[in-house]
């Protein structure tokens, strides 16, 4: 996550308005917490119709934070034009590349998997989060 500190997220923005300097790290912190308050609030509104678990909410939640991990530099200005330019008729796409890097988090560090294991979030609930991610769930 600290490598997103350093990516913009207004890609070039910051060049012409010196103010723009919001940066990947705080928008995944925002979107993680979004999507908590989007989900208390649809579970509060909908009572009864709709039944979303803890575990489910932890994961959207997770999807939220670990979303934007495969960002390069400069943001969309990497997907878009760089990208294209560097290697022609690329598929690459950074959701893939988000998906990639949290399944990787995961192998390399033992307290995170350890942490996953302890909130009974395995290989089921792990998809689930990199379907959202992706923005193709069929889970639900």
């Amino acid at each position: 996550f600290e490598r997103l500190k350093d990516i913009k997220q207004l890609g070039l923005c910051y060049w012409v308005f010196p103010g723009a300097s919001h940066n990947r790290f705080e928008h995944c912190l925002g979107t993680a917490h979004l999507c908590g308050k989007l989900i208390d609030t649809l579970c509060n509104l909908h009572r009864g119709e709709i039944e979303i678990t803890k575990k489910e909410s932890l994961c959207i939640k997770i999807a939220g934070l670990c979303h934007d991990l495969g960002h390069g530099p400069f943001s969309h200005f990497f997907d878009g034009v760089y990208i294209p330019r560097a290697i022609p008729g690329s598929q690459w796409k950074h959701e893939k590349a988000s998906c990639d890097m949290f399944d990787h988090m995961i192998a390399s560090n033992p307290s995170l998997a350890e942490s996953f294991e302890e909130e009974y979030l395995g290989r089921e609930e792990i998809d689930f989060i990199k379907e959202l991610i992706l923005g193709w769930c069929t889970c639900l």
